[in-house]
């Protein structure tokens, strides 16, 4: 007598074809689906191991396919004998879920167990993204290094599931802080924004968004109104602090740019503060502590030396000016050289004097390079 699973596993067999493209593929799941026999079309599906169906593809099926595809899944799962069979089950339930923009409460605890476990299984990060859609877009959250995972990929922008993450990611500010843990200076913030008031973690979230170069004119418009709702020393002090660590070993394995975007927005809302030679210091203590040359890498974090520089470059006063003039000389990595003097040659047409006029303006308060305090 034949079993379910050998029954189950002959089916299988004998719904591998050799489809010449996806044309034939999308034509055979529509014979089935039309025909009634939808987990016949779902057998297909899984049976495929040429890719011919792949994500994209599966994703621009007409609905009148997809959607009964996504329940005969759901039943499929139940009655799936390996592991293999029932992760490909859940992928492919939670991707046709994502492209029909229907969230879904059934496997719901399979999904959860699956998040935990990437990426150690057979499938990483970026085939589990349409899972996590699933969970966040019914009101459930999803593991928080998983959630990490997607920041960092969707920050890096080099995962194939672009799309995807975009319409993900922004889904964890309600379940996740802003910030991920394993950097010193994440894991200092984030201990303390548990205890501040929930204007801080709005102002983190927003400085997490520093994806450009210099900041636009509505992102300072909402940085500074966000400014507004605190104490502007107490920014100050505890942002420089955090800064103050920013150069420190991480204690996770990959670099994490949703953190390296953090720096920088937090580098551009101090310069909207009134100036204050602490800010100065710190932003100048902070761009060479950036340029320290990493193993085999080159100046450590070279987006948030610049974005110092262009931030020392926007303040208007002496001590400023002092700081960048000093910089100019101690610097020698081209791009943020090229910023700084760039800043000083504005400010010496702004006073309609030459560079060389303009001197090294001596500012005492200024003039250390002592960095801001780490405790």
């Amino acid at each position: 007598m034949c079993t379910d699973e050998t029954m189950s596993g002959g089916r299988e067999e004998a719904l591998i074809h050799d489809f010449d493209g996806f044309y034939e593929f999308e034509t055979a799941l529509a014979a089935a689906v039309e025909s009634g026999d939808v987990v016949a079309a779902c057998e297909m599906v899984l049976a495929d191991k040429e890719g011919i169906g792949t994500s994209e593809n599966l994703k621009s099926l007409p609905e009148n396919i997809r959607l009964p595809m996504l329940e005969a899944f759901t039943d499929l799962y139940e009655s799936a004998g390996s592991t293999a069979r029932r992760e490909s089950i859940l992928l492919t339930h939670a991707l046709l879920s994502f492209s029909l923009g229907r969230p879904d409460d059934r496997l719901a605890s399979a999904r959860q167990e699956a998040l935990k476990a990437v990426p150690r299984r057979r499938y990483g990060i970026h085939f589990a993204v349409e899972m996590a859609w699933v969970e966040l877009a019914s009101g459930r959250g999803v593991p928080v290094d998983f959630g990490a995972e997607m920041r960092r990929a969707d920050a890096a922008g080099n995962s194939f599931k672009v799309k995807e993450l975009k319409k993900t990611v922004p889904m964890l500010d309600d379940h996740h802080p802003p910030l991920n843990e394993g950097q010193p200076w994440t894991d200092r913030a984030l201990a303390e924004l548990v205890e501040l008031p929930a204007a801080w973690t709005d102002l983190v979230g927003h400085a997490v968004t520093a994806r450009a170069s210099r900041p636009s004119a509505a992102w300072e418009r909402k940085g500074r109104a966000l400014l507004a709702e605190l104490d502007a020393e107490a920014f100050r002090d505890r942002s420089l602090g955090w800064l103050s660590l920013a150069s420190d070993p991480r204690t996770v394995e990959n670099f994490d740019d949703h953190n390296y975007f953090a720096t920088r927005g937090l580098v551009w809302l101090l310069s909207f503060l009134p100036e204050d030679p602490r800010t100065v210091r710190g932003l100048g203590s902070m761009l060479e502590e950036s340029l320290r040359k990493a193993p085999g890498i080159g100046p450590a974090l070279p987006k948030l030396a610049n974005a110092c520089a262009n931030a020392l470059g926007a303040m208007e006063g002496q001590a400023a000016l002092a700081e960048l003039a000093r910089l100019t000389t101690r610097v020698t990595y081209k791009s943020t050289l090229r910023l700084l003097e760039k800043a000083v040659d504005a400010r010496a047409q702004a006073l309609n004097v030459s560079r060389e006029e303009l001197g090294e303006p001596a500012v005492p308060a200024c003039a250390g390079t002592t960095p801001p305090a780490r405790g």
